[in-house]
């Protein structure tokens, strides 16, 4: 009897810490979404101090790390979370992003193909990897991987974009204006995707819809300093000093450090 009242009260101490991690996550997980990440790391760290073998919790905790900027302790979490769980695939996705923060793009890529590897059917791997293979300047590695993407989801509009400008960075402007097309199709759109678009108008001569494209790209983004270069270029070379240097200078203003040699070039 003595020993099934001790079995007994065990469970119910297991029981009770359970639900007190449980209730930890959830207010943890509601602190997250609100983006009150200092909040978040509070009661995450008490669930793990009583309890080491909840891959959930490292794994929100590594989110809440990298959100916080602290990019090392949101690796040493995912590395908890796979340990834990080796087909924890989202952990890997993560990874490979946090990895990428950090500039260590052979583990990004590896963990990038540790994800696809176990999801073979979602294009977010495919995509992710291809921009990292376009950064490091495998133009063709990155077609390969939006097409794979494109197979599995042929209205992603994001894998037409980044085709796209993969094709465009290759000089191949007939494609790239397809794909740009084909993702505006889908409704696809933001001011980097009308800059690549009117950039790509303007590589194949057609200055009055490359112009449409830059003004649609500002009108989404008032303050995208890239389109403000793109248009004042244009607007310099078709003879429009006054407002394609305006833009120049709003370029720079912005961030775009490369305006002021074109203002050199242009506006003196």
């Amino acid at each position: 009897m003595r020993n099934y009242l001790l079995i007994l009260f065990t469970l119910v101490l297991f029981s009770c810490s359970m639900n007190k991690e449980k209730e930890l996550y959830e207010k943890a997980k509601t602190h997250f979404e609100k983006e009150e990440f200092s909040d978040a790391l509070m009661l995450l760290n008490t669930a793990i101090e009583n309890n080491k073998n909840n891959d959930s919790i490292y794994f929100l905790r590594a989110k809440t790390f990298f959100e916080l900027n602290d990019f090392n302790s949101a690796l040493a979490d995912y590395d908890n979370c796979i340990e834990l769980n080796p087909k924890f695939y989202s952990a890997y996705y993560n990874r490979g992003i946090t990895y990428g923060e950090l500039k260590d793009y052979q583990n990004e890529m590896l963990n990038y193909n540790a994800y696809i590897k176990l999801m073979p059917n979602d294009v977010d791997g495919y995509i992710n990897r291809g921009v990292l293979k376009g950064n490091l300047g495998d133009e063709l590695g990155e077609i390969a991987d939006y097409n794979s993407a494109l197979k599995i989801d042929p209205k992603s509009g994001l894998a037409l974009h980044n085709r796209g400008s993969a094709y465009g960075r290759m000089q191949n402007f007939e494609k790239a204006l397809q794909d740009f097309y084909a993702a505006k199709e889908l409704g696809y759109e933001d001011a980097e995707f009308y800059k690549n678009m009117g950039f790509t108008c303007d590589q194949l001569s057609n200055d009055s819809l490359a112009i449409v494209c830059y003004n649609k790209s500002l009108a989404l983004d008032a303050e995208y300093a890239p389109t403000y270069l793109a248009r004042g270029v244009l607007l310099c070379e078709q003879g429009k000093k006054l407002e394609g240097c305006a833009d120049l200078s709003k370029a720079g203003e912005l961030g775009e450090m490369e305006a002021y040699d074109l203002i050199q070039q242009f506006c003196k």
